[in-house]
């Protein structure tokens, strides 16, 4: 099937050429009804303008926003997404430009596409978070004509940026550290099954087992969901199951790493006389907890900043390229035990 053009779109909705362009690039002069039908026939046909002459025609006046899937449906205060937002919005005052945020979940993306989300709100691009593997948006926006970046998503196409940290080096590098410890029984606390970053850190958790010697059979897994209170409840059946069975906790978040500590306090037991625990993130909250807990601290707020910088950058013609990688760093605190 064609693609529908502006002349489609001025056919169907009876009014002229001209009439479409101007609408879409916000003429005051077309009256509002005009312009609601104009736009519901766009949508109906699934027509795009072309963002490059819009632009121009708009003295290259640019609308951005940080589009997050799932923000309404976690239950945890998600400070790792606050601080994407933070350093986006860092950008956002240091070239003076504003960046509006937009709520969806994953049934608003087989509603809608992302093309048609940037055509309602007259945005030129967007920051795409909370992607999950299961999601519409993850297999669709391979041919957007609207400039799209991800974070640890990594994606292919002319519009598409990544910023992406190397979550299995990384993850890697932590459960070393407690193998290091001589730490021999872990427990891996895994985040969301359908997270891609979940499914990274997993095989860096595997390989650092591996090359250590020991076998992944003689280690626990319990699902966290990426929630405090999923990671609680599973350590404690855990703990309350098999005692002192294993000696390390390694968590896939920080915010993990603080429900397992909870639930082991709640087990009457101690970190890290008892058990260690590590996390992962770096956000503000780990190293305020007592004690304060051993991360990888991923630079949460100047991975967001960089993201708005490449989408910036794509939607203006001067990306160099698509996708960075950024920079993470071990934080060792008090939460590991050497034994």
């Amino acid at each position: 099937m064609l693609a529908s053009s502006i002349r489609d779109v001025a056919r169907k909705a009876g009014v002229s050429v001209s009439t479409v362009s101007r609408a879409f690039n916000e003429y005051s002069d077309i009256k509002d009804d005009t312009k609601n039908r104009i736009f519901e026939v766009a949508k109906e046909l699934g027509y795009v303008p072309n963002i490059s002459a819009r632009n121009l025609s708009k003295k290259n006046k640019l609308n951005i926003a940080m589009i997050v899937s799932g923000f309404m449906q976690e239950s945890d205060v998600d400070e790792f997404q606050f601080l994407l937002m933070k350093g986006a919005y860092g950008y956002a005052m240091d070239n003076s430009i504003e960046i509006a945020t937009y709520a969806i979940d994953s049934n608003y993306q087989k509603e809608k596409t992302y093309d048609q989300f940037c055509l309602e709100h007259s945005l030129s691009g967007a920051l795409l978070l909370g992607l999950k593997t299961s999601d519409e948006y993850l297999k669709s926006l391979k041919d957007v004509q609207f400039p799209c970046v991800t974070v640890d998503v990594e994606l292919e196409g002319d519009k598409l940026g990544n910023v992406l940290m190397e979550d299995q080096k990384a993850f890697q590098e932590i459960t070393e550290y407690v193998l290091q410890n001589n730490h021999r029984k872990l427990v891996l606390v895994y985040g969301k099954k359908e997270a891609l970053v979940s499914r990274e850190r997993y095989m860096g958790f595997s390989k650092a087992i591996e090359e250590a010697g020991l076998s992944l059979e003689t280690m626990e897994i319990i699902y966290g969901e990426f929630s405090e209170a999923d990671a609680y409840k599973e350590a404690r059946k855990l703990i309350e199951e098999k005692g002192k069975e294993f000696t390390a906790f390694v968590a896939m978040s920080d915010l993990m790493a603080i429900g397992v500590m909870r639930a082991i306090k709640d087990c009457g037991y101690k970190v890290p006389e008892d058990f260690s625990v590590t996390g992962f993130d770096g956000v503000n909250m780990a190293a305020y907890v007592e004690p304060a807990i051993t991360t990888i601290n991923q630079k949460v707020k100047k991975r967001g900043y960089a993201a708005v910088d490449l989408l910036m950058n794509i939607i203006n013609g001067k990306a160099t390229a698509h996708k960075i990688v950024t920079e993470y760093e071990l934080v060792i605190r008090d939460s590991v035990k050497k034994i």
